[in-house]
């Protein structure tokens, strides 16, 4: 039975994120990754999901039968590349954090096969949760049209989840002496919404004007968090791993 995402059991969520995260580290990087093209965004049929994703049914005579891929056909080369990328930046990944949905879900799979240890063949944890889904916590300025009737209950909603997310992931690390220079590294698979309203957070800008930013598919976002408490945003929304032919935005 799944259980009801109250009020109280976001801040528990929140409180566990904030938990799993090390302490003894002189930086915290913040990887935001946007996930890749859904299929339902491609003008073509999905095509069958890959070993990456490992969706996959049992068929007769113990074979296999590929379900639809969550991901576009430009989205499952997005998923592998953005992977890819990490992998040769980053020696170490702690965590990779996701939403339910279908696309952070596939779109994470395949960031964690390309994060495994060549030897151990293991990879990062890899975390689900409801605090990376699509949310609204504050109408955008300026808004869009269509905005003007959002819920207020809804939208309190949003913003609470949203607040505790960012408190469960922005925190200050409290190295000791003997450990400078250790790092921790956590990526976040999750919609650009979701994502853009956290940048504004973490450099204290107005939580507003998050819809004045905008990242494509599978696109970088990195913000740094030093033991003096300095965030830095390092990167946004970076492709340089993307060919041009492979820049998604719907």
């Amino acid at each position: 039975e799944v259980e009801a995402l109250t009020e109280e059991r976001i801040a528990a969520l929140a409180l566990e994120m904030r938990r799993m995260g090390d302490p003894n580290v002189q930086r915290r990087h913040l990887i935001f990754v946007r996930h890749a093209q859904p299929a339902s965004s491609a003008p073509s049929p999905p095509p069958k999901a890959s070993e990456d994703e490992g969706v996959v049914l049992p068929a007769k005579g113990g074979s296999k039968k590929w379900l639809p891929s969550a991901l576009s056909a430009e989205g499952l080369k997005q998923a592998k590349l953005v992977g890819k990328y990490l992998k040769n930046i980053f020696e170490d990944v702690d965590h990779i954090y996701h939403g339910t949905t279908d696309e952070c879900k596939a779109t994470a799979k395949i960031i964690s096969k390309a994060l495994r240890d060549p030897k151990t063949k293991v990879g990062p944890a890899t975390i689900e949760s409801d605090l990376f889904d699509e949310v609204l916590p504050v109408v955008p300025s300026p808004a869009p049209e269509g905005f003007e009737g959002v819920d207020p209950k809804e939208l309190a909603a949003d913003a609470h989840k949203a607040e505790c997310l960012f408190h469960g992931m922005a925190w200050v690390p409290t190295p000791k002496k003997d450990q400078q220079g250790l790092a921790s590294v956590e990526v976040y698979v999750c919609p650009g919404n979701l994502m853009r309203y956290m940048v504004c957070r973490a450099l204290q800008l107005p939580p507003s004007a998050w819809s004045r930013m905008a990242a494509n598919h599978a696109t970088v976002t990195w913000i740094e968090i030093g033991e003096d408490g300095v965030v830095t945003l390092r990167e946004f929304g970076g492709t340089g791993h993307l060919s041009p032919d492979l820049m998604t935005y719907h």
